[in-house]
């Protein structure tokens, strides 16, 4: 029956801990808190503040197979050691399952029982003593706090003679909060056979930490008759208040905890996220699930159910290698279409051509091959208007899910068919058909494009969509004012000068050449240069073909506008 159950102490929480009576389900997420705060823990229930109730869900019958479920963490690591293993729960009899309290239960078990490793001062990141050496929990028996609170702190081996019972500083007594448990008759002890003599303060205030462990008690609330489901559905209400929770930190937990038999969730996500941050892009845990989901899943959403543990088993053992290699050829593509975190304004635009390199299986250099070089381009002119028109935003599940539905069906998705064999090339077009947020675009949203300022992320978009011809694959490419900066008087409206309608995109040798040059020199040396006639060279470069002295700017920029929103117009419709 769920309801309130009888208290009980903080030692016997312990010792539920280590009997497997008290587990944590797969879907929490990893022990978060600083040593700082397991500090203010042990301080406050020393001082009797009052101790919030926990969250327990009773586990029987089937939900004991059905499910995983993992120890506390008792020696903890950062990075390194901040999930526990899964455990194997067939034979245990029934048992609870912490819903909200995990990082209450963890720092205690930590502080009375375990460690905490952080990397030390100037340290390299490395999983050893030298870098991240343990740590216990100790109590200055001797001197409060000016405010009257107790002190605790984590010392390494070296600092505290291999974890000795007591350290001294400064003749202040600090104690090893993990020795408390066996003891007994503390004043007995100390004031006679103990090789330590401590004032009757410091006894008394080592009998508080006592009677901490021993008479201070938990309230739990139970929930009983209750499936996993509801378990999760619980979980995400009770913690929402607390420190960020989505579904995606719970997917990603479940994740670690189905893999772990095999294979470091962890470690292989940190491996793929540095691995494109190395090509100057940024991507999460989240990006990840869901680029998983939206390549094998037919509810792309982030839903405690899609992650059940067949799935998570099936793109462990047949998928994840070639899951990893697809999505850094995708991000190879991108730096050679030059854009970088910071233009690449929403990663989940990319999707769509994850799924198309990845189920055509041509993601092998796929961003470089000669062959592949027309679906480049229209990749590439695809992205760019997607990312110009700020389509995959807010309401981004609907829009990729009529995305994906370009290349297969909700039922072929269920029957594991992933790519309509009728697609031969990208389907730019279909897709854009498909994404219902898309509609024909009008000139005042095109006007506000074209006041897009140079150094704004979607300025080189915009850019790049304008001039398609550029050559990618010869160097890097320049956002430049076409009436020069240097030529700029404060007579003229910086807002206009330094927006799209005065800005092209041009590679290293014009840029070069160009320079502070007046707009009118530039365009009669590089027309004669490459042959071109006048109004040839100022079409390509989409320049109206007015006077292009800046004493003509304001004719210039209208006679721009005119050209810039047709083109645009055509672009993204």
């Amino acid at each position: 029956m769920s309801g309130f159950q009888s208290p009980i102490t903080i030692g016997q929480v312990l010792e539920r801990v280590s009997s497997k009576e008290i587990l944590l389900p797969s879907f929490q997420r990893e022990f978060e808190w600083s040593t700082e705060q397991i500090q203010n823990l042990f301080d406050s229930i020393m001082k009797g503040y009052p101790f919030s109730s926990m969250l327990f869900w009773k586990v029987k019958g089937n939900d004991k197979n059905s499910y995983k479920f993992s120890q506390f963490v008792q020696e903890y690591r950062s990075f390194y050691h901040t999930y526990q293993k899964s455990e194997n729960c067939s034979k245990n009899k029934d048992f609870h399952a912490v819903l909200d309290g995990q990082q209450r239960i963890t720092a205690l078990f930590i502080g009375f029982r375990g460690s905490y490793a952080y990397k030390g001062h100037r340290q390299k990141w490395s999983d050893d003593q030298n870098s991240l050496p343990d740590r216990k929990l100790y109590l200055n028996l001797t001197t409060q706090t000016e405010e009257g609170n107790y002190q605790f702190d984590f010392f390494t081996r070296d600092e505290s003679e291999n974890f000795s019972e007591f350290k001294l500083i400064d003749d202040d007594h600090w104690f090893n909060v993990g020795f408390i448990e066996a003891k007994k008759s503390l004043r007995d002890h100390y004031k006679g056979t103990a090789a330590v003599s401590l004032s009757d303060k410091e006894i008394e205030c080592l009998e508080k930490l006592h009677d901490t462990l021993n008479q201070r008690v938990i309230n739990y609330y139970e929930i009983d008759e209750s499936d996993y489901q509801e378990a999760v559905d619980i979980f995400i209400r009770i913690n929402s208040g607390g420190t960020s929770l989505t579904k995606s930190k719970i997917m990603f937990s479940m994740v670690v905890a189905t893999w772990d038999d095999t294979l470091d969730a962890k470690q292989e996500f940190s491996s793929l996220i540095k691995d494109v941050s190395d090509l100057g892009f940024n991507i999460d845990n989240d990006f990840i699930l869901k680029a998983v989901l939206f390549l094998f899943h037919k509810n792309i959403k982030f839903d405690i159910n899609s992650f059940n543990e067949k799935f998570l088993i099936d793109i462990r053992d047949n998928r994840w290698k070639s899951i990893k290699e697809c999505i850094v050829e995708l991000f190879e593509l991108l730096e050679s279409f030059q854009l970088n975190n910071h233009t690449l304004t929403s990663n989940l635009a990319t999707l769509p051509i994850l799924y198309y390199i990845y189920h055509k299986n041509i993601y092998n250099s796929f961003y470089k091959k000669v062959s592949y070089s027309k679906e480049r381009a229209q990749i590439k002119r695809w992205l760019f208007a997607m990312l110009v028109r700020q389509v995959f935003g807010g309401s981004s599940d609907n829009v990729l899910t009529q995305a994906r539905s370009t290349f297969t069906s909700q039922s072929s998705m269920q029957k594991k068919i992933y790519f309509s064999t009728e697609l031969s090339e990208f389907p730019a077009k279909k897709i854009t058909e498909n994404i219902r947020k898309v509609s024909n675009i009008d000139d005042d949203f095109i006007e506000e494009l074209l006041k897009t300022q140079k150094d704004n992320r979607y300025a080189f978009s915009i850019l790049s969509l304008l001039y398609p011809q550029l050559n990618y694959n010869n160097g890097e490419f320049h956002k430049d004012h076409l009436h020069p900066t240097a030529k700029y008087t404060e007579n003229l409206d910086w807002s206009i000068y330094n927006s799209i309608l005065n800005l092209q995109l041009i590679d290293d040798s014009d840029n070069t050449s160009k320079q502070d040059k007046d707009l009118e020199d530039w365009v009669e040396h590089r027309r004669a240069e490459f042959r071109y006639t006048r109004e040839e060279f100022l079409t390509k470069q989409l320049i109206p073909n007015v006077d292009l002295g800046l004493n003509n700017f304001d004719d210039f920029i209208e006679a721009r506008k005119r050209m810039l929103i047709e083109k645009l117009k055509e672009l993204l419709n």
